[in-house]
């Protein structure tokens, strides 16, 4: 469980907050996609809620623990994030790069039949399987987030049926991804919510959103301007002045709502 209680923050004390005021909260079992345009706060936030980041004030929560009175290793066996970017300081080979997330569970350099098999099992939830000896330089950009995603969810991998407890961030999963990729994606961080994991996901496109979110959460100027499911944000007025685009909300033939804007 993450959750977040009236966090601000800026960069420089005197510059005017990027977060105001921001507080969320994300069970157990619970997919929720965060929404906003560039600049919103998007990313500081996941960043605060990661521990990378300390708010100006206000507190994080995971698992009902105040994050900064959390000893770094506990708190990497919890929660799991997938930054913007991510470049290593070597050439790893994927398998390698995967086996780095291991690392948060053992404190080891990962290498154990455990975290290899591990690897490999999460290399084929991204659908790269086959891809153990590339290096990751010579990997596509689309590739490389894959990786990533990998290498994110081997650290908080369990073979059980159960993730309740662990807690998975995602800063624009689908960035570089093509929409079946983007798919397989969603579909593996919506499956291990239905497993008891926490998900939060930074998203673009709200169609994705109204597609997984069990709540979708809004950020406009550093603040949350409105929390629902789908059917409470797919609102034409709304998500016009959010991204300052003309709105029209359709049905799917599968039911969910669908913005287009122009």
């Amino acid at each position: 469980m993450i959750e977040a209680k009236d966090i601000y923050f800026s960069y420089q004390r005197s510059a005017l907050p990027v977060l105001r005021g921001v507080s969320l909260e994300v069970k157990d079992g619970e997919f929720v996609a965060l929404l906003g345009t560039n600049g919103a706060g998007k990313s500081t936030l996941i960043n605060i809620l990661s521990g990378f980041e300390k708010p100006n004030s206000g507190k994080v929560f995971i698992n009902a623990s105040d994050i900064a009175n959390m000893p770094a290793e506990r708190l990497a066996r919890v929660r799991a994030v997938l930054e913007q970017s991510f470049e290593p300081a070597f050439d790893p080979t994927v398998l390698e790069l995967v086996l780095m997330g291991r690392y948060a569970k053992n404190c080891s350099l990962g290498n154990s039949d455990e975290d290899r098999a591990a690897a490999v099992e999460c290399l084929k939830l991204t659908g790269l399987d086959g891809f153990s000896e590339r290096r990751y330089s010579t990997l596509s950009g689309g590739e490389k987030r894959r990786a990533n995603i990998s290498r994110v969810v081997s650290q908080i991998y369990s073979d059980s049926a159960s993730y309740k407890g662990k807690n998975l961030l995602l800063d624009e999963p689908c960035a570089a991804l093509d929409p079946a990729h983007s798919l397989l994606a969603l579909r593996m961080a919506k499956k291990l919510s239905l497993r008891g994991a926490s998900v939060l996901c930074v998203l673009h496109d709200p169609n994705q959103a109204f597609c997984f979110a069990d709540k979708i959460i809004l950020l406009k100027d550093g603040k949350v301007c409105a929390s629902g499911n789908a059917d409470k944000i797919a609102d034409k007025e709304l998500l016009s002045d959010i991204y300052g685009a003309k709105c029209a909300i359709i049905r799917t033939p599968d039911g969910f709502p669908a913005a287009l804007f122009s």
